[in-house]
């Protein structure tokens, strides 16, 4: 399992590369001189701000998920080789669904669309907390927990691309490469501290 997610995301990192290595740069960001300067200019992009506070809470909650998922085949399902269709149920919707938030983005905008999202994940793990209605509640919790997730990574990107073009409409300046490195920066240790909360949480 772990050797067929490894290939697939390093087929995934060069497909991503091959396909854009021609595309035309219209315009060049450029980063901040020190990291002084680039938490003023955040300091300043309150959308940003807002922005990658709600994000850094999702990837949070997002790494608490993934790395309980052995945790929940074991001890709430009662099988640990579960994981494999719980991770299957969670990442089949991701790929099926992805073009209905794109639809329901351009419907009610990415920040409603992002509600949605939001609350159809915190929907889904409540159900995943009830093991006493069976495996297939289970089972249609992560699948419910699956078509949020292609939500809440497309979404707040969306917003992303969105509040950098403001800010450069504002300023007069191409400021991406500042705000993406500290968005990466912000959301990397959530991740990690994420999966340790959830670790730790094993008897």
């Amino acid at each position: 399992m772990g050797a067929a997610v490894t290939v697939l995301l390093a087929a995934g990192m060069f497909g991503a590369w091959f396909t854009t290595r021609w595309a035309p740069v219209v315009t060049r960001s450029a980063a901040e001189p020190s990291l002084r300067v680039q938490l003023a200019a955040t300091r300043s992009n309150r959308p940003f701000l807002f922005l990658a506070g709600m994000w850094t809470l999702q990837a949070l909650a997002v790494g608490v998920m993934l790395a309980g998922v052995q945790y929940f085949a074991t001890y709430t399902l009662g099988s640990p080789t579960a994981v494999t269709p719980l991770f299957a149920g969670l990442i089949g919707p991701l790929v099926l669904v992805m073009p209905l938030w794109t639809r329901l983005s351009r419907r009610f905008g990415a920040k409603g669309a992002q509600w949605c999202a939001s609350l159809l994940f915190v929907a889904g793990a409540l159900l995943s907390l009830t093991p006493v209605a069976g495996p297939a509640v289970g089972y249609g919790a992560v699948a419910v927990i699956g078509v949020a997730y292609a939500g809440l990574q497309l979404l707040p990107l969306t917003m992303l691309a969105d509040t950098l073009a403001a800010d450069a409409v504002r300023t007069g300046r191409q400021r991406a490469a500042t705000f993406t490195g500290l968005w990466t920066a912000a959301e990397t240790p959530a991740f990690a501290l994420g999966a340790g909360c959830s670790r730790s949480s094993w008897p």
